[in-house]
């Protein structure tokens, strides 16, 4: 792993820009606005974290799976 290369914080790897910084920071806030509008389709664990624990409570009444209602029988 070459010299001052973090896993933990990527942003602080001197490959990175801020120009390339600002980009990722752009398109992660256009992807999480798709997802809470139900644009994006994804499964519920990769969408919640995207959106973050603040937003993740917008996701869960989409996954929720309801029951049918009831058929109603016909009269003979």
């Amino acid at each position: 792993m070459p010299e001052g290369y973090s896993l933990s914080d990527p942003w602080q790897n001197p490959g990175v820009t801020r120009s390339d910084e600002i980009e990722a920071r752009r398109v992660l806030a256009r992807y999480k606005r798709l997802i809470l509008l139900g644009m994006a389709r994804l499964p519920l664990e990769a969408a919640r974290r995207i959106v973050g624990p603040d937003c993740a409570y917008h996701l869960y009444a989409r996954h929720v799976t309801r029951p049918h209602p009831p058929r109603r029988r016909r009269r003979p």
